[in-house]
Formats: C-alpha cells, sequence, structure tokens
C-alpha cells in the first residue's frame, strides 16, 4: 500500500522535537532532572536522560518512502546512539558524583572537536529540515503539497459544506519555518553556548526552544487534521457516484409563482387542508405525494427540498429537541444508471449528503460498519475506502434510527415508482424506508405515481397530497405566462378578448397533467404565430386528446408517412438501451443507411469540426421531425463519461421528453405494429447499428475512453444483430473490421502497444459471439498461464465478467474456453478469474438467473478451480479479513445446493470429500488489485479506460 503522505509530517514533528532536546541537553541552556530532595545523584539523572534520548530516538521513524526524510531520521539515529554512548561513560566515569548541568560533564568527556562535531551536526540536522519541511509544503511534485491540493480540490468538487481548512494549518507551519529559516544567529548562537562551561545563562536558547515547539505543534495539527480530512473524503468518495446528481439537475425549475401553495396550508375551492408544513415542522414518519404520470411531481420535489422555508419549518422541528437538522435529498431514475434506480444507489446518495453536511457523524459511520463487517469476519478491509454493500447501507441507517444523536434528518426522496433492481420489489423498498423511519428524528417526504403498492402503504394516511387535485391554478400561470410570452398572441388579444380565454379552457382539460399542458401549449403557438382565429385555435385544442397516451399515439401518427421507417428505428434503439446515445451515432445511422460500404471504405482519421458542426445540426433537425418532440437532443449531463470532452460530436444526446413516453412505447403492442409496417426489420436496424458504430470508432478523434465505449456499444449491437439471424458472413466480417480499426487506433495512441486482440475476443465472450469466438481462438496458445506475451487478463477472466450493456454470462461460452485450455485458476494481479467471478457474485449479488450462474461454477470447478480459495473483497491491512469462496456461494445459492454443484463437478475425486459438508480450509489466498494503473489490456505503459470499467466491476 501507498504511504500516506502525511505520515512524513509526523516523522517530521518527532525529528523536531529531537532536535529541541538534544539542543537543550548539549547546550546545557536549564538546570534539568533534579531529584526532589533538590540534589541530583548522577545516577539516576543519567538513567532519566537516556530513557529520554532512547524514546525519542525511537520515536523517529527510518521510512523508505521518503528518502530525504529518511537521511535526517538515519542521522537522528547517529545522534541519538553518540549521546546514549556518552551517557555510558559518563555513567561508568562517576558513580556518586552529583553534577549540576549534563553539558558541564559532557565536556568532562568528550573534546572540544567531538562537543563541535556534535553541535555541527544538530545545526546541520535543523537546517536541512526546515528546508526539507518548506519543499515539502510547497513544491509541486512533493506528495504532502499534492494531497493538500487533493483535499482541497476534492471539497470543492464534491461541495463539502464544512471544508477542513488544510490551507490555513499549512500557512501556519510555513509561518513556524520561516523565522527558523531566516535568522541563522540562533544555530550560531547554540553553537557558540555548546563549546563553553555553562554559566548562569539558563535562558540563552530559550528563543530557539519556543520556535521549534511551535513549528512541532503546528506540524502536528497539520498531520492530524490531514490525515482525518483525507480519510474523511476517501469515505466520501466510497459513496459518491458520478451520476449521483444527474436526474434533480435534469429536472426543470418550477415554472414563475407556482407551487407556493404548498405552504400556505389551504386553497381556494379545495376543501381538505394541505398539511404539508404542520408534518414539517411537527411530525414524523412519511408524507407522501402522489400524482398521475406527467403530473408534475419531480418539479414539485425539487421546489420544496430546495425551498428555504422548508428548511425554515424543518428547523423548527429539529430544534424543538435542541438538535440540528440535516436535509438529505435522492432522485430515482428509471432511464438512468444502475445507482440511479436502486437502493444502493438510494441509499449512498443520502448518506454522501449526509457526511458531506455532517462530518462530525463519520466516525459513527465508520465504526458501525466496522462493527457489522466484525460479525462477517471482514474487520480488516478498510472501512473508508472499500465498496458498499445495501446490507452495510442498510446496518448504518439502522443505527442512525436507534441512537440518540444531535442531529434530526428530513429525505426527500423521489420516484418510488422509478425504482427498479433485480429481483427485488417496490414492497421491498417500501418496506426498507418504514425501517428507516421509525425514528423520531427521521422523516421522509416521498413521491410516486398511485401504483397499488404505494397506496396500500400510504393511502391511509393523512399526511399525503394528491398532486393533480391541487396545480390548477400553477397550470393557469403557466399557461398565461407562455401566451403572454408570444408577440403575436399579445397583438390578438388587444383585438379579441376570445384568444385570453383559451388558457381557461386548457386548464379545463388538463386534467392537473402538466406534461400535458407543456405539449398543448408547444401546439397552440404555433397557431397564434399563424394568426389563427379563436374559432380555429379552439378547434385546435379539442383535436387533442385529454388522455396522455392518446396524445402520444396522436403525435406518432402525425409523424409523415416517409418519416416513419427513421421513427420506428429511432424509438426501437431508445427504448432498447437503458441510456440515451450520442446524437453522432444517430447520424451516422442515417449515413450507413445511404451507403453501407461507407463504414468500410473510411479511413481511420477524425472528420475535420465543419463536418461535425454540420452533421450535429443536421441531425438535430432530423430527430425534431421524426419524432415530434418525444425524443429531444440535450446536452450530456456534465457528470457522465464523455460529458468534459471538448469534442461537439461527444456533447449532445438523444433522451425521452418524459419516462411517460418510454412507458407508452415500451406497452403500445399497437403503435408498434404501427410503426414497424413502415420499418425495416430488426435484422437491418441492428446491422446498420454495427455499420455506424465501425465508422464512429473511424472518425472520432483518438482516445482511448471514445474507443472503448464505441466497442462495447458495437458488441452489444452485434450480439443483437445475430439474435435476429443476420447472416454469420455480414456479421463476421464487421466483426473483423472493428478488431482492425481498433488495433491501428490502439496503436496510433500508443505506438509500442503489441497489437493484441485479447480485447476484442473478450468483447465477444461477453456478447455470446461464439462463431467469431472458434474462428479467433482457433490455435492459439495464451488461453493458459503459458503465454508470457499477453500483458491483459485472460480471456476467460473478461469472459466471466457482464457487459456493459448485456448484463449477463453465457454458460456455453466459458465451456468452450475451458475446453480450449483456459485456466481458472491462473493468476492476473493477484487473482484467478474463478475467484474473480466469486468475488463479483459477492459484491453484486445474481446479475443473471439462478440456474445459469451455477452452471458457469459447476464448469469452473469441473475444470480444476480451486474451491478452496480465498478473497479479500476490497483494499485490506492483513490477510485476516479474507473470505473463502464456498463460504460466498453458500450464502448465495445455499449449502445444499452449493454442495449438490460442487459433488456434480468433482464426481468422485478425492475433493469431493470436502464439499460434503467439512469445512476447505483455504489453500489460495488472493490479495486485492492494487492500483493497476498501466499495462492492463495493452502495453505497460499506457492504461485503458476499457480495462479499467471492466476491473472496477470485478474489483467493486
Amino acid at each position: 500500500m501507498a504511504a500516506d503522505p502525511f505520515t512524513a509530517l509526523g516523522i517530521a514533528s518527532n525529528v523536531v522535537q529531537f532536535v529541541d532536546f538534544a539542543w537543550k541537553l548539549v547546550v546545557g541552556s536549564q538546570t534539568i532532572y533534579k531529584s526532589s530532595a533538590g540534589a541530583s545523584e548522577s545516577n539516576a539523572v543519567l538513567r532519566v536522560i537516556a530513557a529520554d534520548v532512547s524514546r525519542l530516538g525511537n520515536d523517529i521513524i527510518v521510512s523508505g518512502a521518503y528518502p530525504a526524510l529518511e537521511n535526517l531520521s538515519r542521522e537522528c539515529k547517529t545522534i541519538s546512539n553518540d549521546l546514549l554512548v556518552l551517557l555510558e561513560n559518563l555513567r561508568v566515569k562517576g558513580k556518586k558524583t552529583k553534577w549540576k548541568c549534563f553539558a558541564v560533564a559532557m565536556q568532562e568527556i568528550w573534546s572540544k572537536g567531538e562537543v563541535d562535531e556534535l553541535s555541527s551536526k544538530l545545526a546541520r540536522l535543523q537546517s536541512q529540515l526546515t528546508a526539507h519541511l518548506h519543499w515539502l509544503l510547497i513544491s509541486e511534485v512533493s506528495s504532502i503539497a499534492k494531497a493538500i491540493r487533493d483535499i482541497r480540490d476534492t471539497s470543492v468538487r464534491l461541495d463539502l459544506k464544512r471544508r477542513a481548512d488544510i490551507n490555513a494549518l499549512r500557512k501556519d507551519v510555513l509561518d513556524a519555518l520561516e523565522p527558523l529559516q531566516r535568522d541563522e544567529n540562533d544555530l550560531r548562537s547554540a553553537r557558540d553556548r555548546a563549546r563553553e562551561i555553562p554559566t548562569s545563562k539558563p535562558n540563552d536558547l530559550e528563543d530557539l526552544s519556543s520556535k521549534l515547539q511551535k513549528l512541532s505543534i503546528t506540524i502536528t495539527a497539520l498531520e492530524t487534521q490531514g490525515t482525518k480530512a483525507a480519510a474523511d473524503l476517501d469515505l466520501l468518495k466510497s459513496l459518491y457516484f458520478t451520476d449521483l446528481m444527474t436526474r434533480h439537475n435534469r429536472i426543470e425549475d418550477a415554472h414563475a409563482k407556482t407551487f407556493t401553495w404548498i405552504f400556505k396550508g389551504t386553497m381556494p375551492n379545495y376543501a381538505k387542508p394541505i398539511n404539508y408544513v404542520l408534518w414539517l415542522r411537527s411530525q414524523t414518519g412519511i408524507y407522501w405525494i402522489q400524482g398521475k404520470p406527467g403530473s408534475g411531481k419531480s418539479t414539485l420535489m425539487k421546489f420544496i427540498c430546495d425551498h428555504p422555508k422548508t428548511k425554515q419549518h424543518l428547523s423548527f422541528w429539529a430544534e424543538s429537541k435542541g438538535k440540528k437538522l440535516l436535509i438529505a435529498k435522492f432522485f430515482l431514475w428509471f432511464s438512468g444508471s444502475k445507482l440511479q434506480k436502486s437502493q444502493e444507489g438510494l441509499l449512498r446518495g443520502l448518506l454522501f449528503e449526509i457526511l458531506r453536511e455532517c462530518p462530525e457523524l463519520t466516525h459513527h459511520v465508520l465504526a458501525t460498519r466496522l462493527a457489522f463487517r466484525r460479525e462477517l469476519e471482514m474487520e480488516s478491509l478498510d472501512p473508508s475506502v472499500s465498496s458498499w454493500t445495501r446490507a452495510e447501507l442498510a446496518a448504518v441507517f439502522q443505527y442512525l434510527a436507534r441512537q440518540d444523536i444531535s442531529t434530526r434528518f428530513c429525505f426527500f426522496i423521489d420516484a418510488l415508482d422509478e425504482y427498479d433492481e433485480e429481483r427485488k420489489t417496490h414492497d421491498e423498498l417500501i418496506k426498507s424506508l418504514e425501517k428507516i423511519s421509525e425514528s423520531d428524528d427521521i422523516k421522509l417526504c416521498v413521491s410516486s405515481r398511485p401504483w397499488t403498492v404505494f397506496v396500500d402503504a400510504y393511502g391511509e394516511s393523512q399526511w399525503l397530497l394528491k398532486l393533480e387535485d391541487l396545480t390548477r391554478e400553477d397550470i393557469r400561470q403557466y399557461v398565461s405566462d407562455k401566451f403572454e410570452e408570444n408577440q403575436q398572441f399579445r397583438r390578438l388579444k388587444a383585438r379579441d378578448r376570445g384568444y385570453q380565454e383559451l388558457a381557461d379552457d386548457v386548464v379545463r382539460k388538463a386534467q392537473g397533467v402538466f406534461l400535458w399542458v407543456y405539449l398543448v401549449v408547444r401546439e397552440l403557438l404555433e397557431g397564434f404565430n399563424y394568426s389563427d382565429s379563436v374559432q380555429l385555435m379552439r378547434m385546435r385544442l379539442g383535436q387533442f386528446p385529454e388522455d396522455l397516451d392518446e396524445f402520444f399515439r396522436r403525435m406518432i401518427e402525425s409523424i409523415p408517412k416517409i418519416y416513419r421507417p427513421k421513427t420506428a428505428r429511432t424509438f426501437r434503439l431508445a427504448t432498447t438501451i437503458n441510456e440515451p446515445l450520442l446524437l453522432m451515432t444517430y447520424a451516422l445511422l442515417d449515413d450507413v443507411e445511404e451507403d453501407l460500404e461507407l463504414s468500410l471504405r473510411l479511413a481511420i482519421e477524425p472528420l475535420n469540426p465543419e463536418d461535425v458542426a454540420f452533421k450535429v445540426d443536421t441531425m438535430r433537425r432530423r430527430i425534431d421531425g421524426r419524432c415530434r418532440g418525444l425524443l429531444e437532443v440535450v446536452e450530456v449531463p456534465q457528470s457522465l463519461l464523455l460529458a468534459h470532452d471538448p469534442e461537439p460530436s461527444f456533447q449532445f444526446e438523444v433522451d425521452f421528453l418524459h419516462r411517460t413516453v418510454r412507458d407508452f412505447l415500451s406497452r403500445s403492442k399497437d403503435i408498434s405494429s404501427y410503426l414497424r409496417d413502415d420499418s425495416d426489420t430488426d435484422s437491418e436496424t441492428w446491422t446498420l447499428c454495427c455499420h455506424a458504430l465501425v465508422a464512429q470508432i473511424k472518425i472520432s478523434p483518438p482516445q482511448i475512453e471514445r474507443l472503448h465505449y464505441f466497442l462495447d456499444l458495437f458488441f452489444y449491437f452485434a450480439h443483437m444483430a445475430s439474435k435476429r439471424l443476420v447472416s454469420p458472413g455480414i456479421i463476421d466480417r464487421l466483426l473483423d473490421e472493428v478488431e482492425a480499426s481498433y488495433i491501428l487506433s490502439r496503436s496510433k495512441l500508443e505506438p509500442t502497444w503489441p497489437k493484441d486482440s485479447s480485447v476484442i475476443v473478450g468483447l465477444a465472450c461477453q456478447n455470446g459471439l461464439i462463431r467469431f469466438l472458434k474462428r479467433k481462438v482457433k490455435g492459439r496458445s495464451d488461453l493458459s498461464n503459458s503465454s508470457t506475451e499477453r500483458r491483459g487478463p485472460p480471456i476467460l477472466w473478461i469472459a466471466l465478467t457482464p457487459h456493459r450493456f448485456l448484463g449477463h454470462n453465457f454458460p456455453q461460452i466459458v465451456e468452450y474456453l475451458l475446453k480450449c485450455g483456459a485456466d481458472p485458476n491462473e493468476f492476473y494481479h493477484q487473482m484467478s478469474p474463478f475467484v474473480c467471478f466469486v468475488k463479483l457474485l459477492n459484491d453484486r449479488g445474481m446479475w443473471q438467473e439462478r440456474e445459469s450462474l451455477l452452471e458457469i461454477i459447476r464448469l469452473l470447478l469441473q475444470y480444476g478451480a480451486n474451491i478452496g480459495a480465498c478473497f479479500t473483497p476490497d483494499s485490506v491491512s492483513s490477510a485476516a479479513g479474507s473470505l473463502p469462496v464456498r463460504s460466498v456461494l453458500e450464502r448465495h445459492f445455499g449449502a445444499e445446493k452449493c454442495s449438490w454443484v460442487i459433488r456434480k463437478a468433482l464426481g468422485s475425486r478425492e475433493d469431493v470429500s470436502s464439499a460434503s459438508g467439512s469445512r476447505v480450509e483455504p489453500t489460495q489466498t488472493m490479495a486485492p488489485r492494487q492500483n493497476l494503473g498501466k499495462g492492463s489490456f495493452g502495453t505497460a505503459n499506457a492504461s485503458s479506460w476499457l480495462d479499467h470499467q471492466r476491473l472496477v466491476k470485478i474489483w467493486g
């Protein structure tokens, strides 16, 4: 493990203390070590002095991590040993002698030259130490200066509310160093005094000692706070994920003057009280905001959790118990990443907010996590940096719910209906939230559609509101404002008040659904621009279905017939992949449809900026024409993969207007049939997608991240094409082309890269492309550890890792690799493919059908996988926290099923005895992967985003 950079400060502080003590001892600037009777027996004094010299000398650790400090530490050790030898000589010389000062006795033993040499050593040691400390704190390449910058930058990036003022402490040390470096008189005086028999001047070196003591105190403070701040940030970084705030940030702010009724308690023409403020100020438990699809629930949740009045009322609730308030929020998102729609992501997001606002709770969280891990015999795992399990997160929240701490919490959780986790139900989510809310100091405001599971859980409570019943005036405000913004409307209204009444007509038909209003207003504004009469405008309005599904249907049916094949393909792509595709991908899809051979003819050369800008603008217009606003072009969120890329082709993506559009397209079979009548076939769609990705790999500016992002997409499309019975010859040709393009592109980026195709073969394994695999593996000798040239992980390792878009493994692929000689126990970065697979199971849970995973485990065991192996899930301080592979399998599949699989795999081999119930002693311990840094999947001097992504998934 890399040394903690702040350790250097601890070493430096000990050196300073030693120097201060040695000066006092050698110069004799004070009367020391008096007995209680006022007399100093030399032997008694010498014993005490020797003990102090030995203690201070031993406190100085010689660390190879800091060569300059290592030299200074060795010098201290040398001086300490010299003093100890001197002390022994004094002890022998005068067993009964009484003396006032060590310095006087020292000069009786040592010559003037020896005393001068010792004082010069001390002066040199002090001078070198102050110079090195100054360098450590200001040099760009110093690990401490870098650590301080990292703490500062990370604190800003994570928007920490209370940032450790490390810079101020750093300045304190520099201020303490400055007089020691500036004033050489102190050192000259110390050396001169060491040459003289001390007289009655006990305070001669008080100024130097005071400066050294101040330096030691400031160094210790910086070390303590720096180490703590670094550990706190490590914990926060273990909770943070890049798209944590993406959904919240994408939600439009509430329209001006809307939703303010929620703080007023009553509304005209609404009989029930709005008890939200009462709940904020005095109640606990769960407040439920329910609403139809498109009614504005997420907009309202963003409005209230960010509104100062919410904090004001909640502060009253917290202060009534003499406690502080903490507000945290999380917005679930069905169209987002796994963490954006899972309990793990939800709990990590809330806990991140808690610790960001209240760093004083960090030690509670670490202690709870450590206690939880002790129960699983994993206590040696570092709880501040290792990855989280859902069980650990739940344990932390249960602790917060049970303990009487000085904080009260209110959590805002949007869109419970968008929760989507494999083999988990909404009922389980509800139960988890209820457990959290059992504490009098924790309450939750949640929102969802009025699904039966939520109505059953919250529908009988008095603490709820039905959003569509309360937004009539908000809709009126929105419609009126949008109309008034239109210049032509203002001109028409001045002539005919009937135009003004159109707003009332929209409100009456809206039924509280803001999304419907948004779509209708967009259409009506077009009529104003054409100066349609009031009668014609009312006819326009009358044509809009009041039901959202019918509205979407009408919009799709209004798409010109000539666009429908491309519309169908666009919708098919958008609904199949659970994340938005780049706008440029759609542009290239159009290009290769017109010229299928284009992708094969293109040279590997980036498009010029003018062509990129033209394609982006052209495709933006085409998406608008084909999709009628149901899909829209948006900027890539700043936190996501390619967000910081200045290349224009990576700055825009295509996403649904609203989740209700995706839902409608997914469930409306008649619309699917309607679109399919005029569309290309599924096989044609996925073949075109493969061609588009080949083109995108070739024309994109060279960068590892881009290259492997496109590879992931290409192989997913190739998998989809192979499932649709696309001609194997076509797929093989495309696979060969993408392999050649990848090798050439990678070679341009890294000239020393050995042109290894293992990444391509591994991706083919992940996507079930067994025909290509057989063709590429035939005759290869690097499927086992006999290969010394391969730089990346074994192909079996990659095959056992679920693909980014597909998310499951293929037993037939694993079996073929094993038959070809792949070794399930081959070490790569201190872990075998088999143990890597089990670790992934431990970290993620079952990601596909139980029987399919069991079949893979059976195959691995049959071909020699070590069932007695252990692994450590994350960074550990020792091997004591290792988990036996078998215990993980038994926890997931049950002991009986696990034993059955082992018996079936091992047959009558003698290993089978261990499968019948007796504990298997670990025979192979896999240490955690240190920072792989460079060399994965390629040369030893180049890193790879794909390597990182694969291994992050493997290593949690």
